[in-house]
């Protein structure tokens, strides 16, 4: 599940922050420091935010964190199941997908 992919499922804004939050290492280090860039000072982190009524924003808000601490934990050899699914898409976008569960 990609960060959008939550974000829809769960109507919060849902953003990793922090140092090493960024791929890019030198822009990282190139904005640390600078306004609106202050996050990159903290300790690597999760902000997730949401606009809605109170009683609905609450649940929408806890139903992020449980599914971003679902995440948190990782998972043993072999039983990735997100990160089988993630190959797997990645497989298909290059043309390189074999179906093993298909009979000849």
């Amino acid at each position: 599940m990609t960060a959008k992919q939550l974000e829809q499922e769960t109507g919060c804004k849902i953003m990793v922050r922090g140092k090493g939050s960024m791929r890019d290492k030198k822009k990282e280090d190139a904005n640390r420091g600078k306004p609106n860039w202050e996050h990159l000072s903290d300790e690597l982190h999760v902000l997730i935010t949401v606009e809605d009524t109170e009683n609905r924003a609450k649940l929408k808000l806890q139903r992020a964190v449980d599914e971003v601490q679902k995440l948190l934990v990782p998972q043993a050899e072999g039983e990735d199941e997100l990160k089988k699914r993630q190959l797997m898409e990645l497989a298909i976008i290059n043309g390189t997908y074999r179906d093993t569960t298909a009979k000849p």
